[in-house]
């Protein structure tokens, strides 16, 4: 699960000035050594470096990130854009990375139209990256379980609840895919099954890269003994449904069935 999520320390390897084609203002090198440890001064310097060289990605790309952390997605949005019409080699797969970021943005803010459109188009463009794609299908989940499985919305956050109720394992993987800690995706290091307050749990010991540690709680809210994985969810009434975004059929899909090819599904209902 790690994979589908790029941390700020991955995203400061990929951009690192040897990997970029382009010489970088002093500004931003500064501002990448301040970016975990003084973000204030960081993008500072970050649009210091932006005025200095205008044409440069790398700038918008980490100004993309500064204002991810500071949960300001419309800015976030339009610099990590910005840096992406700038982009045109990819060195180390800089483009494509921005890319992602630019998808989880989108997803996290309930777009999922926009989501689905530019991981469409990232996707088309860099066919091999699976994290792209991991991407797109996520946001056609949380569609689907938002709109017609009545998920409530703000369980789609990097940043953990006390407890969650979950209606399937499918969604309880799913929510911790987009939590984070410390700017860290988690990854699941064990799983048990706890009775308290006279309900069933599932409990989720999580860690970060960084070896930060984190326990989710799962409310069951089905009945273990008779509905093995969760409550059943019809799909087909949404699968069928011309009237509905392709996204959110595409999301119904994969509920059915995990291993529905989104790229290929999409070609049939895009037009």
């Amino acid at each position: 699960m790690i994979v589908r999520f790029l941390t700020l320390t991955i995203a400061i390897a990929a951009i690192s000035t040897k990997a970029i084609c382009q010489n970088p203002p002093e500004e931003f090198i500064k501002a990448l050594s301040l970016i975990t440890t003084n973000r204030a001064e960081a993008k500072t310097l970050l649009f210091i470096a932006a005025k200095k060289s205008p044409d440069y990605f790398g700038s918008y790309n980490f100004l993309g990130i500064v204002y991810t952390n500071q949960h300001q997605p419309d800015s976030a949005i339009f610099y990590y854009k910005k840096s992406l019409s700038l982009n045109s080699a990819n060195v180390n797969h800089t483009k494509e990375l921005t890319y992602l970021r630019l998808i989880n943005e989108y997803t996290y803010k309930k777009d999922f139209k926009n989501a689905f459109d530019t991981g469409l188009q990232a996707s088309n463009q860099y066919p091999d990256n699976q994290n792209i794609v991991a991407a797109v299908r996520d946001a056609c989940l949380w569609s689907f379980y938002i709109d017609v499985n009545s998920l409530p919305a703000d369980y789609l956050s990097a940043d953990a609840k006390d407890e969650y109720i979950a209606n399937t394992i499918t969604q309880e993987y799913l929510i911790v895919r987009w939590l984070k800690l410390n700017d860290n995706a988690l990854a699941v290091a064990s799983q048990a099954l706890v009775n308290k307050n006279n309900s069933s749990y599932d409990v989720l010991k999580c860690q970060s890269r960084d070896n930060q540690s984190i326990t989710v709680n799962f409310k069951i809210n089905w009945d273990m003994n008779k509905e093995f994985g969760g409550k059943p969810i019809a799909t087909d009434a949404i699968i069928n449904n011309k009237a509905k975004p392709a996204y959110e059929r595409i999301g119904a899909m994969l509920h059915a069935n995990g291993k529905t090819d989104v790229k290929a599904e999409a070609a049939k209902l895009v037009q």
